[in-house]
């Protein structure tokens, strides 16, 4: 990342403006937009957001400061990009920093077969309505919040149905084989679905399908402002979106990703709207995101008119400075409330290209990332949860579970892996 100007990130410039975050602010967060100087959350701290907030990063209110102090306890004290890829970066510092049991690549196979599974007895985990949902997000290289046709990493845009489905199969294939996933979540706009595109990009659902797969579709905004960019779009794409999918009881619909903009009744009175209009399709096959960056979902939870449908929540590990397992249970139990049996979390995630080693109760306590993804799979395991992991497969992010490996994949973190699939009760 480059001091001033815009932001670079690796050899292609993300074309982001960096920017401190102003005084008085009460959180910056995760930034997946190119336009953004800092962004506020004003909604977690009880008070009025006036107009649409700026788009800010994966992150809750308290997790901007800590993440602010994250950066400078490694020196980072210049005017900084808070996009997610830079924040990854900022990670790969803070592990090798605070990373207690480095290991040589090499021992990595060995260490994998030390799963906690393994190595921890355990009780079966608790049956839950999600507990199915063990999955990952297949994510475009650009981001999801693009202005444009969503393009996961590994298809291109010249690229047929036949092609999509073909490249989809060996990619899902890696996702089953590969991690265990069930499940895959799939981003979509309505420059994508209002196109020529989507009848190519149908390819991926229809992969997943016919591999047995769970498919969430999930409507990313290109404002990066939290807010539905054109209802009438938006609804033209959920049409036909339910239209192709919606008698297939394996696809789940999403409304959309993070309604950081909305507050609680805005975003219940919008979902509203939209299960009326699709009244059509069961509410178990709907995911309502939670309030914020999907950070919180006890609002929803608690929202009559919603009743019925599934939750969605995020939370990642550069939220927060915590580095025990009971600080990041606390964090996250406060976020689920009473609703954990209707709550994915279907976005969680943490570096898998620095060398952490996640299983081993000892390696886990101490560092950051490895007490957050320890804690997050212990309560999912407990709770019988579902987690989709972000992401699956977007190159270039720190946080890929995987990376292509000819027609598949290949496993970035073999004990990343092993300590997501304990989360999933595997």
């Amino acid at each position: 990342m480059l001091g001033g100007g815009r932001c670079v990130d690796g050899a292609r410039s993300c074309g982001h403006a960096i920017g401190t975050r102003a005084p008085g602010d009460v959180g910056a967060g995760r930034s997946r937009s190119r336009s953004r100087k800092r962004a506020v959350i004003e909604k977690a701290a009880g008070r009025a957001v006036p107009g649409k907030a700026p788009r800010p990063s994966k992150t809750s209110t308290k997790g901007a400061s800590r993440r602010v102090r994250l950066v400078a306890t490694v020196g980072l004290t210049r005017s900084k990009c808070l996009r997610k890829h830079c924040v990854s970066r900022i990670s790969e510092l803070i592990d090798v920093n605070t990373s207690r049991f480095p290991l040589p690549a090499r021992l990595l196979a060995v260490v994998a077969l030390a799963t906690p599974l393994l190595a921890v007895p355990a009780p079966a985990p608790a049956a839950a309505a999600t507990s199915a949902f063990r999955g990952v997000n297949w994510a475009d290289a650009r981001d999801n919040y693009v202005d444009g046709w969503v393009i996961p990493t590994g298809l291109t845009a010249a690229d047929s149905y036949a092609t999509v489905r073909s490249k989809a199969d060996g990619i899902l294939t890696g996702f089953q084989q590969q991690i265990g996933a069930t499940t895959v979540r799939l981003p979509i706009n309505p420059q994508s679905v209002n196109s020529d595109w989507w009848a190519r990009y149908k390819g991926t659902v229809d992969s997943a399908l016919a591999h047995g797969m769970k498919v969430i579709l999930s409507y990313w905004e290109a404002n990066k402002d939290g807010y539905v960019d054109d209802a009438t779009a938006w609804n033209t794409m959920w049409d036909t979106v339910t239209a192709d999918y919606g008698s297939n009881a394996a696809v789940y619909f999403e409304p959309m990703n993070e309604p950081f903009g909305y507050s609680l009744s805005a975003w219940v009175s919008l979902c509203s709207t939209w299960l009326a209009r699709h009244s059509t399709i069961p509410r178990a096959r709907i995911v309502i995101s939670g309030t914020g960056y999907n950070d919180n979902v006890t609002g929803v939870g608690a929202a009559t008119a919603l009743s019925g449908t599934v939750l969605s929540l995020h939370f990642y590990g550069f939220w927060n400075s915590y580095t025990t397992r009971a600080a990041w249970t606390a964090d996250l139990s406060n976020r689920l409330g009473s609703y954990s049996s209707r709550t994915i979390i279907d976005e969680a995630g943490s570096p898998m290209t620095t060398g952490l080693l996640y299983t081993g109760a000892a390696n886990q306590d101490g560092n950051v990332f490895t007490s957050y993804l320890a804690a997050t799979t212990d309560l999912t395991r407990a709770r019988g949860m579902g987690i989709v992991y972000w992401p699956g497969l977007r190159s270039g992010d720190t946080y890929s579970l995987t990376r292509q490996s000819g027609t598949g994949l290949a496993v970035n973190n073999a004990s990343g892996v092993a300590q997501l699939r304990w989360g999933w009760g595997l």
